[in-house]
Formats: C-alpha cells, sequence, structure tokens
C-alpha cells in the first residue's frame, strides 16, 4: 500500500527509482511487496522563477498512523537519496510523505 510517485521534467534514471524505493522497504513498517513506485513525466510545467529548469517532486503515501518522526525520516533519507541522483543547480526538489485515510483506501 505504500506508493512512491516520482513527478519530473527533464530525466531521470531508473536508479534513482530502485535506491528510492529500496529504502522506503528499509524502513520500519513497510512492507516491501506492498510498495508501488512510479515515474511521472511532466510535459509542461512552470518552476517558480526560472531559476531551475526543472523538478522534481517525491510523493509518499502511506496510510495513516505512523509516527511523525518515522514520516520525517522517510522524507529526509529519500530526499537524500534523490539529491545523489540530480543536478540540485538545476533541479528543484521537493518531498511530501503523506497519510491515506483507511477508511477510504481500497485495493
Amino acid at each position: 500500500m505504500p506508493h512512491i510517485i516520482v513527478e519530473y521534467t527533464g530525466d531521470i534514471k531508473d536508479e534513482m527509482l530502485g535506491a528510492l524505493h529500496s529504502n522506503l522497504a528499509a524502513q520500519d513498517t513497510i512492507n516491501l511487496a506492498a510498495i508501488k513506485t512510479r515515474a511521472l513525466k511532466v510535459e509542461r510545467a512552470i518552476i517558480g522563477d526560472g531559476a531551475h529548469a526543472h523538478f522534481v517532486h517525491i510523493t509518499v503515501k502511506l496510510l495513516s498512523g505512523r509516527p511523525e518522526t518515522l514520516r520525517q525520516k522517510i522524507g529526509a533519507d529519500l530526499q537524500a537519496i534523490a539529491l545523489e541522483h540530480i543536478n540540485a543547480e538545476t533541479t528543484a526538489l521537493s518531498i511530501e510523505v503523506a497519510e491515506m485515510d483507511p477508511a477510504t483506501y481500497v485495493k
């Protein structure tokens, strides 16, 4: 049920997706078999004041109930991984760790 959704302009490598997926799987309370990681290329975007030519936005969706400290660790860990795979001078990076309501999440 955890989801990693990477929205991006420009190009990203499969290695980054694999590293994000593996890192999330290693986190406390996360089941590797349930993770779904995907990348969605954005063809048209306006990015801030033009200082960055590209962006990468990573959304992690987890069922609610995990401690805030764990959610913060997940965000920080995935940020560190993404920074290893992008050019931070030309690419704006943002990450959101969001909670899904188990009452309305159906699979």
